[in-house]
């Protein structure tokens, strides 16, 4: 190998050193998050080094290649675009077969959790009718809902309250005063 290497001009060792760090550094990536997704228990969706696989393989694959045509005799000025042509209809074809993900949807919230819960007002609730907006901290989820007085009585934004009860997605809420809890 390293005779193969001392054998080459300055650029083509150049291009093998790029192509030898890129291989590497896409070896590294895909254990590193393959390992991630086991621990996860995620089997079917990408991962978060999508685009820096993509990357890391498409350099490595274009300096192989530019190195494979000059080797056998290929000008590099017919090198280099025969190379990018390949890349480009790699990369499509990785993000044509790849990159598709599903549109993510919020999951939606269950409101019951919240009962019991204190919060706090930070759009007014005017009146019973009028419905404002309340921030909840439920198990460490931060639950940001419209909400109604029980009472009808207004509040205004900053006030404490506690969830009491919920109407379909609008929590019912009554105002904590410092000497109740």
């Amino acid at each position: 190998m390293i005779d193969y290497y001392l054998s080459l001009t300055r650029y083509e060792q150049f291009l093998f050193f790029v192509a030898v760090v890129s291989g590497v550094v896409f070896a590294v990536t895909l254990c590193i998050e393959k390992c991630e997704r086991y621990e996860r228990g995620i089997s079917r969706k990408r991962g978060q080094s999508f685009s820096v696989l993509t990357a890391m393989s498409s350099l490595f694959l274009f300096c192989v290649l530019t190195l494979l045509f000059i080797k056998n005799g290929i000008r590099w000025y017919m090198a280099y675009p025969v190379s990018i042509i390949i890349i480009i209809v790699y990369v499509f074809l990785v993000l044509l077969i790849f990159g598709r993900t599903k549109k993510i949807r919020r999951p939606k919230t269950d409101y019951r959790i919240a009962i019991g819960r204190t919060g706090v007002v930070f759009k007014p609730i005017e009146s019973d009718t009028s419905k404002g907006c309340v921030s909840v901290d439920a198990f460490g989820d931060t639950i940001e809902a419209y909400a109604i007085s029980a009472d009808g009585e207004p509040m205004e934004s900053g006030t404490i309250i506690k969830v009491i009860d919920i109407d379909g997605d609008v929590l019912v809420c009554t105002p904590l005063t410092p000497n109740s809890k």
